[in-house]
């Protein structure tokens, strides 16, 4: 059995590396790109976050709307419809209804939860 810790650490250098590759080849469809980030168990706790939403990358954390994000809590990435990176722990229900039910703005950025001071 695979330690859960280790697992969620490489997913998170590969969710990186993903997105910097993206950022370096095609920067201009880097706004396209969409990630999925997990800040609380269960569907409620999935949040959308749109490429154009992501102010810089580094190494361990991302910037979105002012807030450091870690990359191991990128559960999917997604352009043009593909997927590019999937978390093995990844909530398949709450990809669909993020995509279904959350309006272009609304996304991490815009979550009340993630800006609070």
């Amino acid at each position: 059995m695979s330690n859960p810790i280790r697992s969620r650490s490489l997913d998170g250098h590969e969710a990186c590396r993903i997105l910097m590759d993206l950022d370096e080849r095609d920067p201009f469809r880097f706004g396209e790109a969409v990630v999925f980030y997990r800040i609380a168990p269960g569907p409620e706790g999935l949040r959308l976050i749109r490429g154009d939403e992501i102010v810089a990358l580094a190494n361990p954390w991302f910037l979105v709307g002012g807030r450091r994000l870690r990359y191991r809590g990128i559960e999917r990435i997604e352009l043009g419809g593909h997927m590019l990176f999937e978390s093995p722990s990844a909530d398949r229900w709450g990809f669909a209804y993020l995509k279904a039910f959350v309006p272009p703005g609304h996304g991490i950025a815009a979550d009340s939860y993630m800006n609070a001071p």
